[in-house]
């Protein structure tokens, strides 16, 4: 007869002394770091921050944790990532990974970014120039060494990493990282980058790949693009971003995103499932640009889309009777797999723009979470974007901004607090400064901007009886009340829908969460 091994207890119980006690409870210092870890992965970072000042085995069961996802940018989730406030904690980080090593195992997301976009200058400063006398002494030898040295010796250290975010480097500068286990990675490129730099980039473990680039780098895109797919990227990219970074107010948009497809008349791309096209100049050419995707992209097996796209569907006419077709609408009959659908304002003729999204609608019924962006929804366009909506039975998540609706909420918003309420108004910059950071990350757990949930928070009782009042105002009640979806973020604010009890509740912070809204 085979006898296994005796498992040991999950738990580290005294039997002699406590077990018989009713009111005994078991320290939580004493459970196992395996226990322990299970509990803190729960925990955001603030929360596990705390815990490790504790000491072990506190310190060492949140470590995988705090040291999992290392940001220094002004978009960070506070939740999952441990933020860098400056340069001088960057290196003190670096330098906490050089006296422990084995600690660098657990970084597996790094994200750096320059709030001043000084692209590779702030690279080339000395750690002279950073530190303190005192922190130069325990750094002996080290005075003369640029931050990018110590960038180098951190992704050296850091052998799990998985998710890079440097768009602040040169591609001269990128070369000289080590970048063999990278599966996620987000550059930037510009006029003074070379081909001949990014060809010693070692890329061979890349599935994600996100492009910002400026003016005037058709050329260099277009080489990009060849490389990638001889040294056989492409073919293994499963998300592919192109992003157009605006640097001056006033700069004259062009197709620069085109470069990266046009070298290739032919699939290039077959396993990508995730496509961002953003800030993108498509202008009029809808046909010529859709065919080139359609040539190189596999849309039928695209499970999520970003349409980021400046176009215009009349230029230089008016709107007529005829609605003409979009980019979207272009490249809709090629979808099979899309669940995820997020369209950002186009600058296109507004008419057109809801036009063209009830018409693909009506097409493809079949999205899992859609974001929408509007600039004029009338009492009869609502209306038509309602019923095609409707018929999005699969439709789980669902986002909807329009500038007209939200200086209508604005305007209602100050009649509300200022005049009826006696409320000092303070959310209109905060609510705008919200706005502002959906469109780039959309979340429709919680708000992004601190401030904004924080008033939101404060004055919990009073949003909760205003949106009784606008929400049916709006006609958004029936909107969540006929679709399908659980979810959504109407005009900035989240909601959700409880199906059983008929009920419709709004989430005012992470304080006191979902509260009861409205019945139907």
């Amino acid at each position: 007869m085979f006898i296994g091994r005796q498992r040991e207890p999950a738990l580290p119980l005294d039997c002699s002394k406590k077990q018989l006690n009713p009111d005994y409870k078991l320290p939580l210092d004493e459970l196992p770091q395996k226990v322990l870890s299970c509990v803190f992965k729960y925990l955001d970072i603030p929360d596990l921050r705390s815990l490790a000042r504790l000491g072990d085995p506190f310190s060492s069961a949140t470590r995988p944790f705090i040291y999992r996802s290392i940001v220094y940018s002004e978009k960070i989730d506070e939740r999952t990532d441990t933020k860098i406030c400056n340069y001088n904690r960057y290196l003190h980080l670096v330098y906490t990974l050089i006296e422990n090593p084995e600690w660098a195992k657990y970084v597996s997301h790094v994200r750096l970014e320059d709030p001043i976009r000084q692209r590779g200058k702030i690279w080339t400063v000395k750690l002279n120039e950073v530190l303190r006398e005192n922190e130069l002494r325990l750094m002996e030898g080290l005075a003369n060494k640029t931050l990018l040295d110590s960038l180098v010796c951190l992704l050296d250290l850091t052998t799990n990493l998985h998710s890079l975010h440097v768009p602040t480097l040169t591609i001269k500068q990128l070369s000289l990282l080590n970048l063999s286990s990278v599966r996620e990675l987000t550059i930037s490129v510009g006029e003074e980058d070379s081909i001949d730099d990014f060809v010693g980039i070692d890329l061979r473990n890349l599935t994600s790949f996100c492009l910002l680039f400026e003016k005037s780098t058709d050329s260099l895109l277009t080489k990009i693009s060849k490389h990638l797919r001889k040294i056989g990227v492409l073919e293994k990219l499963e998300v592919l971003e192109l992003n157009y970074r605006q640097r001056e107010f006033n700069e004259l948009l062009s197709p620069t995103w085109y470069a990266f497809f046009h070298p290739h008349t032919e699939l290039v791309l077959p396993k990508l499932r995730k496509l961002v096209l953003d800030h993108c100049q498509i202008g009029s050419k809808h046909e010529l640009f859709s065919r080139r995707l359609i040539q190189t992209v596999p849309l039928e097996q695209l499970e999520s889309l970003t349409l980021g796209v400046y176009e215009s569907s009349h230029k230089g006419s008016k709107h007529g009777s005829e609605t003409h077709p979009t980019f979207l609408n272009h490249i809709a009959s090629q979808f099979r797999n899309l669940r995820h659908l997020i369209l950002k304002p186009s600058g296109n003729c507004l008419l057109c723009q809801v036009r063209s999204v009830i018409d693909f609608l009506h097409c493809y019924p079949h999205l899992h979470n859609l974001c929408l962006f509007t600039n004029t929804l009338n009492s009869m366009n609502r209306q038509d974007l309602a019923a095609a909506l409707t018929g999005c039975t699969e439709l789980r998540k669902l986002a909807l901004f329009d500038e007209a609706i939200h200086m209508k909420l604005v305007n209602h918003l100050k009649r509300w607090f200022i005049y009826e309420n006696l409320v000092k108004f303070k959310t209109y910059n905060h609510f705008e400064c919200e706005i502002l950071q959906q469109v780039e990350n959309l979340q429709f757990e919680r708000y992004v901007s601190t401030s904004f949930e924080a008033f939101s928070t404060a004055n919990s009782s009073l949003m909760i009886l205003f949106w009784r009042t606008f929400l049916p105002h709006v006609k958004a009640d029936t909107l969540i009340r006929d679709l399908s979806a659980d979810e959504f973020k109407l005009y900035g604010y989240n909601f959700r829908i409880d199906r059983g009890q008929n009920l419709i509740q709004m989430y005012t912070g992470s304080k006191f969460g979902y509260q009861n809204l409205l019945y139907y």
